[in-house]
């Protein structure tokens, strides 16, 4: 039982870092395409479950199994955050209930005001970089 215990661990040990590798390229991508106007890829989910003080709000991510495993991008029908990428204009958009919504699904915190949670969220997008530091 112990063995089984320890390869499970080690199974999503493996599992995360294969999320953040995926990240760390679509935070490279979506850097450039930032700096360029363009559409910012969604990102895989790295950190396993959720916030226990809220539920999602969205009827997509109310439909997903729970909780959302490692590695998991965000359902096709979460509108606000369309698998072929939201520009940097569209992120300032976000509502509060958008946020707590990413917020639940990737169990990431973005704090602050609603401007300062947008600005969280783009910098996690973009691989948490200053804005002004991005090439």
């Amino acid at each position: 039982a112990a063995q089984q215990q320890q390869a499970a661990a080690q199974q999503q040990q493996m599992g995360r870092l294969l999320a953040l590798q995926q990240n760390h390229e679509r935070q490279g991508h979506n850097a450039r395409q930032h700096a360029a106007g363009g559409a910012l890829l969604p990102l895989c989910k790295v950190m396993p479950g959720h916030p226990q003080a809220q539920g999602p709000q969205a009827a997509a991510l109310q439909l997903l199994g729970q909780p959302v495993p490692v590695g998991d991008f965000p359902p096709a029908g979460l509108n606000f955050l369309p698998a072929a990428g939201i520009t940097g204009e569209e992120v300032m958009g976000l509502s509060v209930a958008n946020l707590n919504d990413l917020q639940w699904f990737y169990n990431q915190q973005f704090p602050g005001n609603v401007v300062a949670r947008r600005n969280s969220f783009l910098r996690f997008l973009i691989g948490n970089l200053a804005l002004g530091d991005v090439q």
